[in-house]
C-alpha cells in the first residue's frame, strides 16, 4: 500500500514530512538526503523514534521543530483537522 507523503518544512537539505494515515499524535519525520533520520513528537519535542541518530546530533533536530512548531503543526492540523 502507497502512503501519502505530505512535506511540510524543507531546510537546506532537510525534510520534515508527515503521511497522510498517521492522525492519531502529531509527530514529523524527518530525512536527510532520503535517507531516514527520526520522527519527533510535536507536543513535548522529544524523539518518537531513532534511527540511527547519535545523541549529539538530536539536539540540532530537536531545535529546529521546535523553532518551527507553529509552521509545523499548522501544516498538522491542515492536513488532520485535530
Amino acid at each position: 500500500m502507497y502512503m501519502v507523503k505530505h512535506v511540510a518544512l524543507k531546510i537546506n537539505l532537510l525534510k520534515f514530512y508527515f503521511y497522510q494515515d498517521e492522525g492519531l499524535r502529531a509527530h514529523i519525520h524527518i530525512d536527510f538526503k532520503n535517507q531516514r533520520l527520526c520522527e519527533v513528537w510535536l507536543d513535548n519535542f522529544t524523539i518518537k523514534k531513532n534511527y540511527g541518530l547519535k545523541d549529539h546530533e538530536i539536539g540540532p533536530l530537536l531545535k529546529l521543530v521546535r523553532s518551527n512548531s507553529d509552521i509545523l503543526n499548522d501544516f498538522w492540523l491542515e492536513i488532520f483537522g485535530e
